[in-house]
């Protein structure tokens, strides 16, 4: 069966996706019954060179793409919502099925496409958009379709996973380690969709409405994201046995959904403490399936292409997944965990009787409290939580920062 394909974008991924199906193309046919070919790639520059692309498919019309009654699917592989949003809807009006790794398409705008796929009577479909080559998605609508998913929590940004492993094993500051991030083509130039967890918050918005069928919008997650971090911060956080990630955490709670993405300090035996580099690594929790962990490569041209191109081939088959029915989210992040507090404070006596008064009076045990050098003006003072609610630390750090012997330094969610 051939089916002639539209792409939409040819840098990175699309470029991936011509060389996959280059590659691979022959034994996905022998194998699969299905002969992708490329009609059309939808560019912005049309006379840009680009290497092993046949020039005469190239177009900067997206008409080119949509009166083709012979293109049967798009894969987009542009990115952005604008034009992305104009371009998704137009191919799924016209009765092309859609798939795409644009997840802040998907998290912005996820029911405008499903209106869109209805209306065109056409597939919409979107492994690529979480985690790259690791089919998290896929696990979530096929094989855990009969579980109650209580929760999902995963290293979903490989920029900041490769930047915390560099701090962590290496000793490297922040901003060498992003650097070097940039240098090998982990980080964009402006890398504040990345390292500030925009990104992993769309990720996770997808990964809530698949989990959990709660229609989870990007404003309402708790977002924080690694920029801020010390080598103190990951010094210390070896010293207390835990290694630092930026995860995204999504969970049924009290009625509602708990989502939010910000770094965590777990324990060096929990299995996502050794997914390094820019690798991705999601836990699932499922109620009859129990506890399952999904790792691999989050991002790149072939990780990516792959993904894509499967879902080309389920399609093909008439295997895509039904349009995801969702309802809106009640969003609650008041949520209860440990906590890392790190403060710079003055040598003197009556600090600590002063601090620990606060953190008792809203209700914040003290597990631990350490003292990183002594004789200065001022010094690290480091204080580890027992299990505490958000709101309550929120509220003691504020109250200790407006003292004029302390200031807040960095505060860490602990997950043990």
């Amino acid at each position: 069966m051939k089916v002639r394909i539209g792409l939409i974008g040819c840098g990175v991924v699309g470029t991936g996706i011509v060389h996959l199906l280059a590659q691979n193309g022959e034994r996905i046919a022998q194998r699969d019954g299905v002969e992708l070919e490329i009609a059309k790639i939808l560019v912005g520059n049309k006379d840009k060179p680009r290497k092993g692309v046949d020039p005469a498919l190239v177009t900067d019309r997206l008409e080119d793409l949509l009166e083709d009654e012979s293109i049967s699917m798009v894969l987009e592989a542009m990115g952005g919502v604008d034009p992305g949003l104009s371009y998704a809807q137009a191919c799924l009006r016209a009765g092309k099925h859609y798939i795409t790794a644009n997840k802040e398409l998907m998290a912005k705008h996820w029911e405008e496409l499903n209106a869109a796929a209805r209306e065109g009577n056409a597939t919409l479909s979107f492994e690529a958009s979480v985690a790259g080559a690791v089919p998290v998605i896929r696990m979530l609508t096929g094989s855990l379709r009969p579980n109650n998913i209580t929760s999902v929590m995963g290293i979903i940004n490989g920029t900041t996973n490769y930047i915390l492993s560099q701090m962590d094993q290496f000793g490297t500051g922040y901003k060498a380690a992003l650097a070097k991030a940039q240098e090998l083509g982990y980080a964009e130039a402006d890398p504040t969709a990345d390292v500030e967890g925009f990104d992993a918050a769309y990720k996770l918005c997808i990964l809530c409405g698949l989990a959990f069928g709660a229609r989870v919008k990007v404003d309402d997650v708790l977002r924080e994201g690694i920029s801020k971090l010390s080598a103190m911060d990951i010094e210390m956080a070896h010293e207390l046995g835990y290694v630092i990630k930026l995860l995204g955490i999504g969970k049924q709670h009290n009625g509602g959904v708990e989502a939010r993405v910000h770094p965590v300090m777990i324990p060096k035996t929990n299995p996502l403490a050794s997914v390094g580099g820019p690798f991705n690594g999601v836990l699932i929790g499922a109620d009859a399936a129990g506890d399952l962990m999904l790792y691999g490569r989050g991002a790149g041209d072939l990780p990516t292409a792959s993904a894509m191109v499967s879902d080309a081939i389920n399609v093909a088959q008439g295997k895509a997944a039904e349009l995801v029915e969702f309802t809106p989210a009640l969003v609650v992040n008041d949520f209860s965990c440990g906590y890392y507090i790190r403060t710079l404070a003055a040598d003197t006596p009556g600090v600590l009787h002063g601090v620990s008064g606060i953190f008792a009076k809203h209700g914040v045990s003290i597990e631990s409290c350490v003292q990183k050098g002594q004789g200065e003006s001022a010094v690290p003072l480091i204080f580890v939580t027992h299990k505490s609610r958000e709101a309550d630390i929120v509220r003691a750090v504020a109250e200790i920062d407006q003292l004029d012997y302390i200031s807040i330094g960095s505060v860490i969610r602990v997950e043990k």
